[in-house]
């Protein structure tokens, strides 16, 4: 891709490239590979940049709630851990920002395609479903023109 704009094009742009791959895939019977997606000039507007600090903003808090979730499986093996996994699982419960997090990061979407489809140009977008989708509120940000 020659350029991308980060926050509003690339996102769309790349699940459509992921899906197109998908449909071809299934009417040639081959099974999908990888995704690769290179670009060459990605980018921010200015008029971008709030949004894209509450991005950011959400991506450690991601982190974070994804370090608490490992550390409470792995602290599942150990016999005398159960208080501290409480303390943890407490922790995620309550904070409701967490808590919206945690089933984000547990949920599997995945891409359904109608399979009596056999020619690509018989697709259309009833027959193309995203299942098990979860994403947090929104991030407002204008198009830059």
């Amino acid at each position: 891709m020659k350029s991308a704009d980060l926050l509003i094009g690339l996102p769309f742009n790349s699940a459509q490239y992921a899906t197109l791959v998908h449909m071809i895939a299934q009417v040639t019977r081959l099974k999908p590979g990888i995704f690769t997606h290179v670009i060459n000039n990605c980018h921010i507007y200015e008029n971008q940049l709030e949004g894209a600090k509450e991005q950011l903003e959400r991506y450690k808090k991601m982190e974070l709630v994804s370090g608490k979730l490992s550390m409470i499986e792995t602290l599942s093996q150990l016999k005398h851990a159960k208080p501290l996994i409480k303390e943890l699982e407490k922790e995620l419960e309550e904070n409701l920002e967490y808590k919206e997090i945690v089933k984000l990061l547990k949920s599997k979407p995945y891409l359904k395609l109608n399979q009596e489809i056999k020619e690509f140009y018989d697709f259309t977008i009833d027959d193309i479903k995203l299942e098990d989708y979860k994403s947090l509120s929104p991030i407002k940000m204008p198009v830059a023109i």
